[in-house]
């Protein structure tokens, strides 16, 4: 199939759209990956394209990182790479504020908004992407959450990067 770059990337952002709506952020079941020892993987596919999105936790602390990956037709095409900590407390805010940008297909460097308030919890999710590198083909942020309770103490962060392949 002969396509511009333009047409691959509208067709691989709405891919991941639709499989991040059906993603970690609802309460689909989470499975290991065969080999990775304490992973935990979701996978969507939809005719030739097929994602992968694969973190680590450990129950001895609050830190996790993953990688989502897109494939088209088992070549790789697109990955996101994210890690850092989120104290329990701050995932439901996290969940919230992911499932509000997939929702409206925002691409904030393929996280929520830059602002997400929870105001039942007192707590706020920030992201910032930067600037230069904010889209689907290139993107590097930081996203946060705070308690506003607790003076703005910071209860998570998760540092992502990633692209094109």
């Amino acid at each position: 199939m002969n396509r511009t770059k333009a047409h691959l990337v509208a067709q691989l952002q709405e891919f991941f759209f639709e499989a991040m709506r059906a993603g970690w952020a609802t309460t689909v079941p989470k499975r290991p990956v065969a080999g990775l020892w304490g992973s935990k993987s979701i996978a969507f596919t939809k005719g030739d394209l097929e994602l992968l999105d694969y973190y680590f936790v450990s129950p001895a602390s609050d830190y996790s990182y993953g990688t989502t990956t897109i494939w088209e037709l088992r070549t790789p095409r697109w990955v996101m790479h994210y890690g850092g900590f989120y104290e329990k407390r701050a995932i439901p805010v996290l969940k919230a504020a992911l499932r509000e940008t997939y929702s409206k297909n925002e691409f904030v460097g393929g996280r929520g908004p830059q602002i997400f308030r929870d105001r039942e919890h007192s707590l706020v999710y920030h992201n910032e992407p930067n600037s230069l590198l904010w889209g689907f083909e290139r993107f590097r942020g930081l996203e946060e959450v705070f308690d506003v309770a607790e003076n703005l103490k910071k209860i998570g962060e998760h540092e992502y990067f990633g692209g094109l392949l």
